[in-house]
């Protein structure tokens, strides 16, 4: 199961915070804010660009305790075809030869405390 998938079936099922990692989870963190950027990074992926936060929205929601206007629906690298194992409509993937494993871009986020 790609890593889109799984946060997004998580999401769905109210246990997003399943997705982090299991070092982290160990220990005490900010369960809201890794919520906030969960829910950010979904709204982000949205299929229709119109349903997507503009980058100075994401970065105000990121760095402020604005808002998050909307609630995210299934995100487009799943209408891709990438749950399923078949190639997306579109070139912008990218396949290694050796295992089939499709790229779609990277998120990175570190928590940086205050």
């Amino acid at each position: 199961m790609s890593v889109g998938l799984q946060a997004w079936t998580q999401y769905q099922r109210n246990e997003a915070l399943e997705i982090v990692d299991a070092r982290i989870r160990e220990r005490e963190y900010p369960r809201e804010q890794v919520l906030r950027v969960i829910n950010i990074a979904l709204l982000c992926c949205q299929a229709s660009p119109a349903e997507r936060p503009i980058m100075s929205g994401v970065i105000s929601m990121l760095t402020t305790a604005s808002e998050i206007n909307g609630v995210p629906t299934q995100p487009a690298f799943i209408d891709a075809g990438v749950s399923t194992g078949k190639p997306p409509s579109s070139g912008s993937a990218s396949t290694s030869a050796s295992d089939g494993a499709q790229s779609h871009g990277t998120i990175s986020v570190s928590l940086i405390p205050r």
